[in-house]
């Protein structure tokens, strides 16, 4: 289904999605990672994901958060948690107090 949005898209030439395992593969060159993991897979993921994500690449988690890491947007609605690269430090509760009214 990714594939259609992209050809549909115009910009089939500008996106590469590769489904590997995070750990035997080269992320330096992403722009955008997206991750759809557990908690548990994401506090194993992020020491590594720090040293090997460029400056300037966002990370985007589905439904788990960073729990040392301050996301540079949050949807709550679809549990969606963007990090700008390399992290602040910080949490989900340190970015809803920045927002909180």
């Amino acid at each position: 289904m990714i594939w259609l949005r992209i050809i549909a898209s115009g910009v089939g030439n500008k996106i590469k999605i590769l489904w590997k395992n995070f750990y035997k593969t080269d992320l330096s060159d992403a722009d955008v990672l997206f991750i759809y993991g557990t908690s548990r897979e994401v506090i194993k993921l992020a020491p590594y994901l720090k040293q090997q994500m460029k400056p300037g690449s966002r990370l985007v988690s589905i439904s788990a958060d960073f729990p040392e890491w301050e996301p540079s947007v949050f949807d709550d609605e679809g549990l969606i948690f963007i990090y700008d690269m390399p992290p602040k430090e910080g949490s989900l509760t340190s970015y809803m107090m920045k927002y909180a009214e």
